[in-house]
């Protein structure tokens, strides 16, 4: 029996300021934008999408500013585009667990 696993777990910087959001139903949610650098096998910069439902009290408060560095825990999940005539889906990352650090913070971090 095949064991499938989705988790993912991102180390990097906020590409712009996180994005609270109330949906219809009331439930509260924040979207973000991470950034991740890699030099090997070729260098190149990513921006990934993620999105944490219900957040604790603290990240409601302060869910994070643009260059703040973030380790985000959660599974990647595709979602329908917010248009419904555009026909496009994405993968972003749904977070069970975020960590807003400040830059003079040392790394690692304990999730």
């Amino acid at each position: 029996m095949p064991l499938d696993i989705n988790m993912v777990v991102l180390c990097g910087i906020l590409a712009i300021e996180a994005e609270r959001v109330r949906l219809d139903g009331g439930l509260r949610c924040i979207r973000y934008l991470v950034v991740i650098r890699t030099e090997a096998p070729s260098r190149r910069v990513d921006v990934i999408p993620a999105v944490l439902r219900d957040p604790p009290h603290n990240l409601w408060q302060d869910p994070g500013e643009r260059d703040d560095p973030v380790w985000l825990v959660g599974a990647l999940q595709r979602r329908l585009a917010d248009m419904p005539d555009e026909g496009v889906s994405r993968l972003e990352v749904v977070a069970e667990q975020v960590v807003i650090r400040d830059l003079g913070e040392r790394w690692p971090v304990t999730l």
